[in-house]
């Protein structure tokens, strides 16, 4: 992945060159790390799901990340963090690059290449240990959802001895590769804003988030058709075919961490006024048991994903000179298809020593469809942080 040339992240690599070049008042470094080892595979013949086929290998989720950490002064650090995995659709490279300034002890303010928030699991995504399942619900943890954005985000923390309030907010952009169902997409999100406030109280934690972007996607694919369109004066058809609006996200998180057991909970809201792409709400309720070092739990997890905006349908005559655009217009319309699902997992971790911890489950997928077959996947992993 490509650093991009923007002022936060110019600002970001100059301190570190700062730092390690000329050493002025900074600490030795401070390195953490984490790694998964994850394999899985589909049961029975010729059946996929996500990255996972009918055989094992450990391309999928396998990665290992690398962490820096540098006290520049008391109240300012930076942070960067190199991510390496076997996923052919995932990035490899810089995923955190960040100047950290703290005002005070209760207010925290970050500059450079950050993680978004979407979700409750957002800073930790790639960080197995530090979650039961081998893989939060894709239902809800889908992959087009990108990881990280440039920009500026600023924290305040209230503290009181009978509860915690976080709020957050952020600004900033993005502009990179993310995949979904094996296609690769590379939006222009722009004027990338959010708000989220967290409450902890005691076990209880009430998570709720809301973000925004001005979203822009070129697909090579459709520029011909468009094109072809645009001359034969259909303007409502050409703007429906083009990726470029608005998308507003919301998201609540709920969880209950008791010593011996645990209930969490997600629900999320994806709006945009696009034809081409549905809306989606998803949610997930997952319970587990804590006994010694084992933990078992079960998930369920649930996607509807909805076109509320449908392709027009051209206004022209079906004559010879006619008929191919409208062929491959009309193909366009029926391939457009909501995709629901819902999931079962079973899954047990077993924290055989301090930072380690291996994992096993088993998947149960079922779609409201005919397009796509139920499956089930079974996966184990094993998880170091260091």
């Amino acid at each position: 992945m490509t650093i991009k040339t923007n002022l936060s992240q110019y600002l970001a690599v100059y301190a570190f060159s700062f730092i390690l070049c000329f050493k002025v008042t900074a600490q030795q470094p401070e390195f953490s790390g984490f790694s998964r080892l994850v394999t899985g595979a589909t049961i029975g013949d010729n059946t996929k799901y996500e990255a996972h086929h009918d055989d094992f290998t450990f391309n999928a989720d396998s990665l290992i990340g690398l962490q820096v950490d540098i006290d520049i002064f008391s109240n300012l650090t930076a942070t960067a963090q190199l991510l390496d995995t076997l996923n052919k659709h995932k990035n490899s490279g810089l995923e955190w690059l960040c100047l950290n300034y703290t005002p005070t002890t209760s207010t925290n303010i970050k500059l450079g290449q950050l993680r978004t928030s979407f979700f409750t699991y957002s800073d930790v995504l790639d960080v197995g240990y530090a979650y039961h399942w081998i893989k939060p619900p894709e239902e809800v943890y889908a992959s087009f959802y990108f990881s990280h954005f440039d920009g500026v985000s600023i924290q305040h923390n209230i503290v009181s001895k009978l509860f915690t309030i976080k709020v957050s907010g952020f600004y900033g952009k993005f502009k990179d590769k993310v995949s979904f169902n094996q296609l690769i997409f590379e939006p222009n999100v722009k004027n990338f804003t959010g708000l989220a406030l967290t409450t902890e109280f005691n076990a209880l934690h009430l998570r709720a988030a809301y973000s925004q972007g001005n979203v822009s996607i070129h697909d090579e694919d459709l520029a011909p058709l468009i094109t072809s369109i645009q001359q034969v004066n259909q303007p409502i058809s050409v703007n429906a075919l083009l990726l470029d609006g608005k998308m507003q996200y919301y998201q609540i998180g709920l969880s209950y961490d008791a010593f011996d057991y645990f209930i969490k909970s997600e629900w999320i809201n994806l709006k945009h006024n696009f034809h081409l792409l549905s809306e989606g709400e998803s949610f997930y309720i997952s319970g587990g048991y804590q006994y010694e070092d084992y933990t078992l739990h079960l998930t369920f997890a649930d996607r509807n994903d909805e076109y509320n905006k449908y392709l027009p349908i051209l206004t022209l005559p079906e004559t010879p000179y006619f008929i191919p655009l409208i062929q491959g217009y009309n193909a366009i319309r029926t391939s457009l298809t909501e995709g629901e699902q819902n999931s079962w997992t079973l899954g047990i971790r077993w924290d055989f020593k301090p930072g380690l911890a291996l994992k096993s489950e088993i998947k149960r997928i079922d779609y409201r469809s005919n397009i796509q077959i139920n499956t089930s996947v079974v996966a184990f992993a094993l998880e170091w942080v260091f």
